[in-house]
C-alpha cells in the first residue's frame, strides 16, 4: 500500500526536515528527536506561539529533560523544566550539587508545596536573568515586562506569597496531627522550604528575611537531631535526603555567618569538638585521599564550622584587637586547626593533580568511577581550593592579631594563588554567556571581597575589584556589584581619614611654630640690645627656622605629609582609577 503524502513542514526542525518526518515543534528539542535519541538541530525560523509568548525571551538551554507526567498547569511545567536544565546549574554555583539538580526536583515531583516553592523560584530566577542579560542578548528586549525594573515580577511574588501561606497552613495542621507519615512529609518540605525560602529572598537583596528563613530550618533541624528523630520524623528512606539536605543548610549556614560574624553557625555539625579523637573523625578523617567533590567539600564544611565556632568563642568583641596574652590552651587548639588544614589539602592533592593535569595515574585510579577530569571537576577543585586557602588566611591572622604578616606583606602569595585560580574559573565560563549568575552557594565573590578590603598589595586590591565587577555573580547573601560599592566606599573613607589627619597635623605644626616664634620673639625682646652684635639681616625668618626645626616630630614629617596630601589630590584629579594608584601605605580596612 503507498503511503500518503504528507506536505513537508518548513517550520519543523533541521533534523526532522532532513529525516523528512513530521515535526512536533517542541523547544527547545522536538519530542521526535528525544524519543528516538537524536540531536534535535533546532529551528531555522521562530515559529508564532499560539501562546502570544515573545520569542525574543527564550533563553538557550543547555540540556533537556522535560519533567513528564508533573502536575499542574503548562505553565508550572515549563517553569519546572527551566529549573531543571538551567536554574538548578546556576543555584548550585561552581560545584555540583545533588540537593539542586535531582533531590528537590524529584521531592516536588510528590510534594505540591515543594513544587510551587521551586516554580516561584524558578519564576524568579528567570525574572532576574531577563533583566541582567545585556542588550546585545535577544532575551533582554524586556522593556514592557514588569520585571525589568530589576525586581521579581508581580506573578512571582503572587506565587512565593501562596506557597508561604500554604507552608503554613500544613504546619499549623501538623501539630495536631498524630500520623508518622504526615509528620515526616511535613517536617521535609519545612527542611527543603526553607533553603528555597532563603535563595528566594537572598537573590531579591533581603539578606535579613532570607537568613530569617534559615534560622528556622536550622532550628527544625537541630531539634530532630537533639531529639533523635531523623528516622522517625522524616519519611521512609530518607537517609540520603537528611545527609544532602543537612550539608546544603550546613553551607548555607557558614555562608551566613561569613556575612555577619556576630552571627555564629547555628548547626551544630560536630557536638563532641572538644574531644580531639572525635574532632578528628569529623574534619578530615583517616582516609588517605578524598574519593570525590563531595566528600572533600562535606569535610571543609564541617572544618570550616569548627574555626568559626572556635573564632567566635574565643575572640569577644572587645578583645579582638587587644594586646593581652592569648590563652594556652587557645593557641593549642588554634594550631590543631591549622594542621587539619594542612591534612586537607595533602588529601585533596589527588583531585587537585587532576585539575592541573599532573601525571598522577597511580592514585588517581583510586577515585570513583563516575570522578572523570572534565571541566566540573576542574571547576570544584578550584572553587573548593579557593575557599580553603580564604580560611587559611583568615584563621592564621587571628589569635593572637596577626594581621600584617598574613594580609599587609607585599607581595601576598595566598592572595595571588586565590586571584589566579578564580581567573582561571571565570575565563572557564562561556564568552557569549553573559547574564548574572544567581547562585546560592559561596563561590568566589567573598573571598574576592576579603582579599580586596583587608589586603594592603595595591596591585592585588585592584585586580580583586576588576575580578568582582567581571563576574557578575549573586552568591547568596554577597552580591558582586554591591561588594565593589562597598569596597569603594571603605576607600572613600580612607582616603578622607588620611586627608582629615593630614591636615589635623599641618595644623598642629602651625599652631608649635607660632608658639614657638612667640617664645623666641619674647626672650629677644626681655634681652638688652648688644649693638656689638653682627647685623641681624635676617634674623626672624633665621629664629623661626631655628625653632621649628626643634619640633619633634611634626615638623620634620611635614614635607612627607605634603607631598602625600599632593598624590591624594592627584588621585582625585585622575578619576576612580587614581583611588587605587594613588593609596597610602598603610590602607589596611578592618
Amino acid at each position: 500500500m503507498a503511503r500518503l503524502s504528507v506536505p513537508r513542514s518548513r517550520t519543523g526542525c533541521k533534523t526532522c526536515r532532513i529525516r523528512r518526518v513530521k515535526c512536533d515543534e517542541a523547544r527547545p528539542s522536538c519530542l521526535a528527536c528525544v524519543r528516538t535519541g537524536r540531536k534535535c538541530e533546532g529551528y531555522s525560523t521562530s515559529p508564532t506561539s499560539s501562546h502570544g509568548s515573545n520569542p525574543a525571551h527564550i533563553i538557550p538551554i543547555t540540556s533537556y529533560a522535560i519533567p513528564f507526567r508533573v502536575p499542574g498547569s503548562q505553565q508550572d511545567r515549563q517553569l519546572l523544566h527551566y529549573f531543571c536544565v538551567q536554574g538548578a546549574v546556576d543555584v548550585a554555583g561552581f560545584l555540583p550539587v545533588v540537593f539542586w539538580t535531582r533531590t528537590v526536583p524529584l521531592a516536588g515531583h510528590h510534594d505540591p508545596v515543594i513544587r510551587h516553592a521551586l516554580i516561584a523560584l524558578s519564576s524568579l530566577h528567570l525574572d532576574l536573568t531577563m533583566v541582567n542579560t545585556p542588550s546585545n542578548s535577544p532575551v533582554s528586549d524586556n522593556s514592557s515586562d514588569p520585571a525589568a525594573t530589576g525586581t521579581a515580577s508581580e506573578k512571582t511574588l503572587a506565587r512565593y506569597g501562596n506557597v508561604l501561606r500554604a507552608l503554613q497552613r500544613r504546619i499549623d495542621k501538623t501539630v495536631t496531627d498524630n500520623d508518622k507519615k504526615n509528620r515526616a512529609e511535613a517536617t521535609k518540605g519545612a527542611l527543603i522550604c526553607s533553603a528555597l525560602f532563603y535563595c528566594f529572598e537572598s537573590a531579591l537583596g533581603d539578606g535579613q528575611a532570607a537568613v530569617k528563613h534559615l534560622d528556622g530550618g536550622l532550628r527544625l533541624l537541630n531539634s530532630l537531631r537533639d531529639n533523635g528523630a531523623d528516622k522517625d520524623d522524616v519519611a521512609d528512606s530518607e537517609d540520603e535526603f537528611m545527609d544532602e539536605t543537612i550539608q546544603v543548610l550546613g553551607r548555607l549556614d557558614l555562608q551566613a555567618t561569613f556575612f555577619n560574624q556576630d552571627r555564629p553557625p547555628l548547626l551544630n555539625v560536630n557536638p563532641m569538638r572538644n574531644d580531639k579523637s572525635t574532632h578528628a573523625a569529623a574534619t578530615c578523617g583517616s582516609d588517605a585521599f578524598f574519593p570525590g567533590l563531595a566528600e572533600a567539600q562535606l569535610l571543609l564544611t564541617r572544618l570550616t564550622n569548627c574555626i568559626f565556632r572556635f573564632l567566635l568563642d574565643n575572640s569577644p568583641p572587645d578583645l579582638v584587637n587587644s594586646p593581652v596574652s592569648v590563652d594556652p590552651n587557645v593557641l593549642e587548639e588554634k594550631a590543631w586547626l591549622l594542621n587539619q588544614l594542612d591534612i586537607w589539602e595533602q588529601k585533596f592533592g589527588v583531585l587537585k593533580s587532576l585539575a592541573i593535569q599532573e601525571d598522577n595515574s597511580a592514585d588517581t585510579t583510586k577515585l570513583n568511577k563516575s570522578q572523570q577530569r572534565d571541566d566540573s571537576l576542574v571547576r570544584g577543585v578550584q572553587t573548593l581550593l579557593i575557599q580553603h586557602r580564604t580560611f587559611q588566611m583568615l584563621l592564621t591572622s587571628r589569635l593572637p592579631e596577626n594581621s600584617e604578616a598574613v594580609f599587609g606583606i607585599t607581595p601576598c602569595p595566598d592572595a595571588e594563588f586565590i586571584l589566579q585560580l578564580s581567573e582561571s574559573l571565570l575565563q572557564r565560563q562561556s564568552e557569549s554567556d553573559r547574564r548574572q549568575i544567581f547562585s546560592s552557594e559561596t563561590g568566589i565573590v567573598a573571598p574576592l571581597t576579603v582579599i580586596a578590603i583587608r589586603c594592603a598589595d595595591e596591585s592585588v586590591c585592584t585586580r580583586a575589584m576588576r575580578l568582582l565587577q567581571r563576574s557578575r555573580r549573586r552568591e547568596g547573601l554577597y552580591d558582586s556589584g554591591t561588594m565593589v560599592e562597598l569596597i569603594r566606599k571603605l576607600e572613600m573613607l580612607q582616603r578622607k581619614k588620611i586627608l582629615e589627619d593630614a591636615e589635623a597635623a599641618r595644623r598642629k605644626v602651625d599652631v608649635e611654630a607660632e608658639a614657638a616664634a612667640a617664645r623666641v620673639k619674647a626672650s629677644w625682646s626681655a634681652q638688652p640690645l648688644d649693638h656689638s652684635a653682627q647685623p641681624l639681616n635676617h634674623s626672624a625668618q633665621s629664629l623661626e627656622h631655628a625653632a621649628l626645626k626643634k619640633i619633634d616630630p611634626a615638623w620634620r614629617g611635614l614635607d612627607v605629609v605634603g607631598e602625600h596630601m599632593e598624590q591624594l589630590l592627584l588621585a582625585d584629579d585622575v578619576g576612580g582609577e587614581g583611588l587605587w594608584e594613588c593609596k597610602a601605605g598603610s590602607r589596611k580596612i578592618r
